[in-house]
């Protein structure tokens, strides 16, 4: 019973921990494309799959440092 649990929460951990490494190449990903301003933020949310209000939020995130 507890090797099951224990199979289990590791489980989750793992698809948990990819789905986070997945997220954060999506962010840099659209950081990069920002960057290169060669993308539309429609285009660059398509591309990523990522929503275009964290596209947004990136881009505004990227100016805040820029300063």
């Amino acid at each position: 019973m507890k090797r099951q649990a224990r199979r289990e929460g590791w489980a989750e951990g793992k698809i948990e921990g990819i789905k986070e490494g997945e997220h954060r190449g999506k962010l840099e990903v659209a950081t990069k494309l920002l960057h290169s301003g060669i993308m539309t933020l429609p285009e660059i949310s398509d591309v990523t799959g990522l929503s275009l209000e964290q596209v947004s939020q990136l881009q505004e995130e990227r100016k805040a440092t820029a300063k």
